[in-house]
């Protein structure tokens, strides 16, 4: 699932994982996971739907697989 993904997707799964699911322009959030500037994010979010990674809701944007989420803790949270 995470082959082909850049370096700040899995940023933003790592981000997700660790319980942000909104506010990812918050200057601490971006500065802690790398995502480069504010207008990355967007782009970032886009293409992790596309690829039906994550999913959004009104209060915030989620891994749609929590086997995944589970998954990915163990592997690249360590």
């Amino acid at each position: 699932m995470i082959q082909g993904l850049t370096s700040y997707q899995i940023n933003f799964i790592r981000a997700i994982c660790s319980g942000v699911y909104s506010d990812f322009g918050n200057k601490a959030v971006l500065e802690e996971y790398n995502w480069g500037s504010k207008s990355n994010i967007s782009r970032i979010k886009e293409s992790l739907l596309d690829k039906e990674l994550i999913e959004t809701h009104a209060d915030g944007v989620y891994l749609e697989d929590p086997v995944f989420k589970m998954w990915f803790k163990l592997e690249y949270m360590k």
